[in-house]
């Protein structure tokens, strides 16, 4: 056992919206403000080579069941909160898993993972209790949701609509909760918050972030005015989390605590719900399955870990992340569940300092918008791309908003639809084609793309149900089957 005493470890999940690589400070960036985010990670094992999934649904139904999106219906686009389906309810989540070994299970934030039954929801799911929105965006402030035609209010405490929250910017709101659940929590119970953030995912269109004046005028010498509100946003969720880690310290608990910090998926750089983001010197934009879109900032922090201080070049994705939990909180728990997991623990790994021996990543496989991508050794293979109504820019390369110190590259060249492009990963930013040079190499990879195929269920994904309409439903997005 790796934690101290008879306390099982608590679990603590930052989960950021939409943001891109070089949207973090300990990533170079020069005019962003991360310093409680770079304090951490500083101490912690920097994942220099984590993968997600390209969109929000599919990336968090990964992260809370260990099971690949091609395996559980979630592959393609996100969850419609009109549409009546959600994460099958045939897989165990990780709230689930550590409520039975006795852990006060919180979630704070965005669900995204279906709401159409009672049977979806969080509370549903293992978590003790959830305060945020089920859906994927809304306000920041009124917190009402507008999506495909329909708008309601969007903000829960389990099963009751909040109504005194109109004008509470939503990370302060969420921020408030967390340090009141940490004040409240008994220390005897070990404590699982997944705290899955607004920021830093656009709000209803025009797809603009929000953030209070008083942190936007501190970012002043921005010259770029939405990279301003993006750097604001930000901030405030970087003092939220430097408030929790706070917040565990008073409680005496910060030194038996494990904090996993994590992007859900690319930053928005263009198209489908943009938000000025940066995916620097990467290529692509959240959606698509270019290194831009799935190589995210993320790391572990713990006192537990018996090494840190580094960074990782082991190859770790988004499913690996619960049968991780549970080898760090108890190995025979893990090794009894293993069998029903995608992924693998690397909890060994990030202890030892040892590149895991995963050479294998499938990235994802999308029958519906004919994508997919996969990484053998040092070769990444992309067939396809995201449709250009969803993203017209999707295949280009971000700025990095700092002044002189963007790479050039010939963006004209990049514009038609991609067939089949072959990448060597030593060269990340994906700039040249090596398809044609090496045949057998682009043979073998969509070959193994192929085999993953034939395990995959089809998409879940469903119609926009008018019964889901908040006209319905007192103006509030609302549980529409079974009621």
């Amino acid at each position: 056992m790796y934690y101290l005493g008879n306390i099982k470890p608590n679990i603590v999940i930052f989960v950021s919206d939409d943001l891109g690589r070089y949207d973090i400070g300990y990533h170079g960036s020069r005019h962003l403000m991360t310093p409680n985010i770079d304090s951490l990670a500083a101490d912690a094992v920097v994942l220099d080579r984590y993968y997600t999934q390209p969109l929000c649904s599919p990336s968090r139904g990964a992260l809370l069941t260990g099971i690949h999106p091609i395996h559980s219906g979630t592959q393609h686009f996100v969850l419609m909160s009109g549409s009546p389906w959600g994460l099958p309810l045939k897989y165990k989540l990780l709230p689930q898993y550590l409520k039975d070994m006795g852990y006060n299970t919180q979630a704070i934030g965005k669900w995204h993972l279906g709401f159409f039954s009672k049977d979806y929801l969080p509370t549903s799911r293992g978590f003790d209790d959830h305060t945020g929105n089920w859906g994927g965006f809304e306000d920041y402030y009124n917190h009402w949701m507008k999506e495909r035609g329909f708008q309601g209010l969007d903000f829960r405490h389990n099963l009751d609509v909040i109504r005194d929250s109109d004008g509470i910017y939503s990370t302060d709101y969420f921020t408030d909760k967390a340090i009141e659940l940490i004040s409240d929590n008994n220390n005897t119970r070990p404590l699982f918050l997944y705290m899955a953030y607004q920021a830093m995912h656009s709000a209803n269109s025009p797809f603009e972030l929000q953030a209070p004046n008083e942190l936007v005028k501190k970012f002043s010498f921005i010259k770029d005015e939405k990279r301003r509100l993006f750097a604001a946003t930000l901030y405030s969720m970087d003092q939220s989390i430097g408030r929790i880690v706070e917040q565990l310290y008073y409680k005496n608990i910060l030194n038996n605590t494990i904090i996993l910090f994590v992007s859900d998926n690319g930053g928005a750089i263009s198209g489908f719900m943009e938000n000025y983001g940066s995916n620097y010197p990467l290529r692509g934009t959240k959606g698509t399955l270019w290194e831009g879109g799935v190589r995210v900032p993320a790391f572990i922090w713990s006192p537990l870990l018996k090494n840190s201080g580094y960074i990782s070049d082991s190859y770790i994705q988004v499913f690996d992340w619960l049968p991780t939990i549970l080898e760090a909180i108890d190995p025979k728990v893990y090794d009894q569940n293993r069998h029903k997991f995608d992924g693998i623990s690397q909890w060994k790994t990030l202890n030892t300092k040892k590149c895991q021996n995963k050479n294998q990543l499938l990235l994802n496989i999308d029958p519906i918008w004919n994508m997919s991508s996969i990484i053998i050794n040092q070769w990444k293979l992309i067939q396809g791309s995201v449709p250009k109504d969803m993203s017209p820019e999707s295949d280009l390369w971000s700025q990095s908003f700092d002044e002189d110190n963007d790479f050039k590259v010939d963006l004209q060249r990049n514009q038609s639809v991609v067939y089949k492009v072959l990448q060597q990963m030593n060269h990340p930013c994906e700039l040249n084609n090596v398809a044609k040079s090496f045949p057998q190499i682009v043979t073998q990879l969509w070959q193994s793309i192929q085999q993953y195929n034939r395990t995959a269920v089809p998409p879940l994904n469903k119609p926009i149900d008018s019964n889901a309409n908040p006209i319905y439903h007192n103006n509030t997005w609302d549980v529409w089957y079974g009621d």
